[in-house]
C-alpha cells in the first residue's frame, strides 16, 4: 500500500513540475502575511477555528400532562 502512496505522489509531482515556482510564490506570499511569532490559540467560533463548539443548552423544565380518565363509553 506504502509503494502505491509513493507511486502516486510521484506522479502527482511529475505532473505539477510546470507549476512548482507559481507554487512556491503563493506559498511565499501566504507565509509572509503570517505573525509567525503569535502563539495565541483561536478563540472558539473564529473564523478557520477546529475546536468545535459547546453542545447547545437543552431546556431542562419539566413538562406535566394530565390525561382524562377514560370514560365507559370509551371502552
Amino acid at each position: 500500500m506504502l509503494d502505491y502512496l509513493n507511486a502516486e505522489n510521484a506522479w502527482l509531482e511529475q505532473q505539477l513540475a510546470p507549476q512548482q515556482p507559481l507554487r512556491d510564490a503563493l506559498f511565499e506570499e501566504i507565509r509572509g502575511r503570517i505573525q509567525e511569532t503569535d502563539l495565541s490559540l483561536p478563540s472558539p467560533g473564529a473564523r478557520g477555528c477546529t475546536t468545535p463548539a459547546p453542545p447547545p443548552v437543552m431546556n431542562t423544565h419539566a413538562i406535566t400532562v394530565t390525561l382524562a380518565r377514560p370514560t365507559a363509553a370509551w371502552w
